[in-house]
């Protein structure tokens, strides 16, 4: 993966080829932690696929943008990225 990186000049992200979208999401949000996976059912009869991360700053090693596409692209998922502070869960 190296070589392969300077060859081309740009970071590589490799994909467990597996069917479980947790692993899936866990390698796309890499190094980032999930907190939370859920499935929402939308009237129209589509799905999407909520992400919960933590903190309220939005550290990700890609844009929200970029993540929701890669998502897209190579799992036909649409993805919904939501933020929660820590200390949020503790005193709602």
């Amino acid at each position: 993966m190296r070589d392969l990186s300077k060859v081309i000049g740009k970071r590589i992200r490799v994909f467990e080829e597996s069917g479980e979208v947790r692993k899936f999401l866990e390698d796309l949000f890499m190094p980032t932690k999930i907190l939370a996976i859920n499935t929402i059912w939308i009237p129209d009869g589509t799905t999407e696929t909520r992400v919960v991360i933590p903190g309220r700053k939005r550290r990700l090693f890609l844009s929200e943008e970029i993540l929701k596409e890669l998502a897209q692209k190579i799992r036909g998922m649409t993805l919904r990225i939501t933020f929660e502070d820590q200390e949020d869960r503790y005193y709602s």
